[in-house]
């Protein structure tokens, strides 16, 4: 039996599981990006375009959005990564995102994830909730 995860570790180790998706991401590793998901079709993802259910699908819906070139995936950064561990085994993750790509506008917003413990695996994440926030107007 696994020991008990720390807070402390749930949030070192989720704020690692982030940026090694954001650098999987900026170098066009769609498949190391979407390591970070747990492969189940409990896996669920929301936006304003609506529900995805399921790693497969929301992979497909990666590669019908972005495809797996680097160019067109672009340059993704999170920041204001802040972590809540929910017992053992479970966590939730609200961060800010930013999305520059090139010829088109660059987006931001902010995510809720929340992410299982697998003891073998470590942390993935369960749901995202992923929001686009309008451009701020001076």
């Amino acid at each position: 039996m696994s020991s008990p995860t720390k807070p402390a570790d749930a949030i070192t180790e989720i704020t690692a599981l982030v940026e090694k998706q954001a650098a999987d991401w900026n170098r066009g590793d769609l498949e190391g990006f979407m390591g970070a998901y747990m492969p189940s079709s409990a896996v669920t993802y929301v936006s304003a375009e609506g529900e995805v259910r399921g790693y497969t699908n929301l992979l497909q819906r990666y590669e019908i959005k972005y495809g797996s070139d680097q160019s067109a995936m672009g340059k993704l950064g999170f920041s204001d990564v802040n972590v809540t561990q929910l017992g053992e085994h479970n966590a939730f993750c609200l961060l800010k995102w930013h999305l520059e790509r090139a010829n088109k506008p660059e987006l931001h917003g902010i995510a809720t994830l929340i992410l299982s413990r697998d003891p073998k695996i470590g942390w993935q994440i369960l749901h995202d909730h992923t929001s686009v926030l309008e451009p701020k107007k001076n």
